[in-house]
C-alpha cells in the first residue's frame, strides 16, 4: 500500500507517531518508511525485521566484549538494530498486519537487546579500566529498571481511577522529574555514542541515574495520590 493511498487520519497517525523519535525522523525513519512502502506488497514480514534487529544488536553486544578496545564499529549495529525496530512496525501497519502478540513480542525483543547491549557495555569498560564502577552502574541499572517497570505494572488501578491530578507545587515537581527526558530514540542514540567513543561507565552511569530517578519520583507520586485517597 503506498502512502498516496493510506488513509488521511493512518497518515496523520504516522505523522504524530514520528514526533516520537526526535533525532531517528531526520533519517533513519525516512528510510524504513520507503522499505515498509516497497515491501508492504511482497511476502516480507514485519517478524523478518524484528529478528534481524535482535541480530545486530546481539553481534554488536558480542563484538563489544570481545573486542572491548575495537569495537566502535559495533555503534553501526546498534544503528542498524533501531533502524529494523522502525522498519517492523511500519510495515506491519502498511500490511494491515498489527496483532496484540507482534507488539507485545517486539517490545520484549526491544528490552533484551536493551539489556544485552549494556551487559555488553558493562563487561568491556571492566575489562579494559580493571574498575569496579562500570559493575556498580550496570547492577544501578539493572535494579531501577526493575522497580520502574515493577512500579508501573503493580500500581494500584484505583488510585488513577478515583484521585484527580493536584496540580500542587510538589506533585508538579514530582511529575517533571519523573517525566525526565525518556525517549527511547534518544536513549539508543546515546548507547550508540557511547559505543563509537569508548564511553561505556559514563553511559552507563548516565541511564542508571534516569531509571532511578524515575521510579522514585514514581513512587512519590503514588504515595501522595494514595495519601489524597485514604484521607
Amino acid at each position: 500500500m503506498s502512502s498516496a493511498s493510506l488513509p488521511h487520519t493512518v497518515v496523520s497517525h504516522e505523522r504524530n507517531r514520528a514526533k516520537n523519535y526526535p533525532i531517528a525522523r531526520w533519517y533513519l525513519r525516512p528510510l524504513a518508511e520507503v522499505v515498509a512502502e516497497y515491501l508492504a506488497g511482497t511476502s516480507a514480514r514485519p517478524i523478518y525485521f524484528t529478528l534481524a534487529g535482535l541480530g545486530c544488536a546481539m553481534v554488536a553486544a558480542t563484538w563489544i566484549v570481545a573486542l572491548p578496545a575495537h569495537c566502535s564499529l559495533a555503534s553501526c549495529l546498534v544503528l542498524a538494530a533501531w533502524f529494523c525496530d522502525r522498519t517492523d512496525g511500519l510495515l506491519a501497519r502498511r500490511q494491515a498486519s498489527s496483532t496484540p502478540l507482534g507488539g507485545w513480542l517486539d517490545a520484549n525483543i526491544d528490552e533484551l537487546a536493551d539489556l544485552g547491549l549494556h551487559i555488553a557495555m558493562a563487561l568491556a569498560a571492566h575489562s579494559i579500566s580493571g574498575s569496579s564502577l562500570p559493575i556498580v552502574a550496570i547492577v544501578a541499572f539493572l535494579g531501577g529498571k526493575y522497580l520502574l517497570m515493577y512500579g508501573l505494572g503493580s500500581e494500584p488501578i484505583s488510585m488513577a481511577e478515583t484521585q484527580p491530578v493536584t496540580g500542587t507545587s510538589s506533585e508538579s515537581w514530582l511529575r517533571g522529574l519523573y517525566h525526565l527526558p525518556a525517549n527511547a530514540d534518544v536513549r539508543i542514540h546515546l548507547c550508540a555514542l557511547a559505543i563509537l567513543t569508548g564511553q561505556f561507565t559514563l553511559e552507563l552511569a548516565v541511564v542508571a541515574a534516569y531509571y532511578n530517578l524515575r521510579w522514585l519520583a514514581r513512587y512519590a507520586l503514588v504515595y501522595r495520590r494514595w495519601q489524597g485517597v485514604l484521607a
